[in-house]
């Protein structure tokens, strides 16, 4: 019977030292646990030993464009229309472009049309054409000169005037182009093509961009129009899966003498380095 209760009486103090060791081995698990601590704002990686958003430049190419963007204006009596349509025509075969909002030179045509000579059902016209061309951006006159020809008899008003039309218009064309050559106007354009770099972060779904495209264009923008001698600076093309911006500028042709693309790459704001 004593043998029993020591038996018990041990067994009750295993059982306890048992349930006391578990309880403790809970309670180290439950406190050791360090419970999740939410995201804060994540920071950019470090710029030291890798490219960043300060220290990484935009590689930058520009080409020249030979020819200018123009308008032209017509007005008067007699062939106006064929005379303007042969002056686009013969400007835009030559690789202008034809863009009335953003014009480098604007052609200014002024016709006039009156009979010649009648014998008969058979008519002759005679026609001019005063032709200006100016720069757009300080309206220097380019050239200014007149045009007159006197056109093919035609049975009949209509065939009369329309050899007066292709005369007029042929030696009008002639003569705008004439005034509308790259070297007449003392400009260059060139379009400026900028890559900026993708800077990927610590975690792979973030890409750390110091400003974002449309900032940066604004930013370009601004600042190009502040070098002297440059008279339009605007943003034409934007690839966004390659992050290619393309800026047209046009300048005076002697006010950049180390090159555009030179000029850019010392303006340390925008961090550009020209692609070799």
């Amino acid at each position: 019977m004593r043998n029993r209760l020591k038996n018990a009486t041990r067994g009750a103090a295993l059982l306890a030292l048992a349930a006391g060791g578990l309880l403790g081995a809970g309670c180290r698990s439950t406190s050791g646990t360090v419970p999740p601590t939410p995201p804060g704002p994540l920071t950019p990686p470090p710029t030291s030993g890798r490219p960043g958003p300060d220290n990484m430049a935009a590689e930058a190419s520009a080409e020249a464009v030979r020819h200018f963007n123009f308008v032209v204006t017509a007005a008067g009596t007699g062939p106006v229309e064929p005379v303007r349509q042969a002056v686009e025509g013969r400007l835009a075969q030559s690789g202008y472009k034809l863009n009335a909002e953003a014009p480098d030179i604007q052609v200014q045509l002024a016709v006039r049309a009156a009979e010649f000579d009648r014998a008969g059902g058979y008519l002759r016209y005679e026609g001019t054409t005063e032709v200006g061309v100016n720069r757009v951006w300080d309206n220097k006159r380019l050239g200014y000169d007149s045009v007159s020809v006197r056109g093919r008899r035609g049975l009949g008003a209509d065939e009369a005037m329309r050899n007066l039309a292709a005369e007029l218009a042929n030696g009008t064309a002639a003569r705008v182009m004439a005034y509308a050559r790259p070297e007449q106007s003392g400009l260059a354009v060139q379009d400026v093509t900028i890559r900026r770099p993708w800077l990927v972060g610590r975690d792979p779904n973030t890409v750390w961009i110091h400003d974002r495209d449309p900032e940066y264009a604004q930013r370009f923008i601004a600042a190009v129009r502040q070098i002297r001698g440059v008279v339009y600076c605007a943003m034409v093309a934007h690839d966004y899966d390659q992050r290619a911006l393309t800026f047209r500028v046009v300048y005076l042709a002697d006010a950049l003498p180390e090159g555009l693309l030179n000029r850019l790459a010392n303006m340390k704001d925008l961090k550009i380095k020209p692609r070799n």
